[in-house]
């Protein structure tokens, strides 16, 4: 198991060097609200590439946000 907290610029996907050689599972949240101030917000991802993870933009009702937030991540894999 690996985690960690990772600043996301909405616009542009970043990659998540989880430190494992396989990831299996990959979960990530929200944890600053600083750029979206109602709705929902998501972080979205890619499938696992070995150990690492490209996550997404944020939606806010369907509609990609801008701005850049922080979220939570954890991976399980070996």
């Amino acid at each position: 198991i690996a985690r960690g907290s990772t600043a996301l610029d909405a616009s542009n996907p970043t990659t998540v060097a989880t430190g494992l050689a396989s990831v299996t599972s990959f979960t990530a949240t929200l944890i600053r609200n600083t750029a979206i101030t109602t709705g929902t917000a998501f972080v979205t991802h890619a499938a696992p590439s070995g150990g690492d993870v490209d996550v997404y933009g944020l939606v806010l009702a369907g509609t990609a946000s801008t701005g850049t937030e922080t979220f939570d991540w954890v991976a399980v894999g070996t």
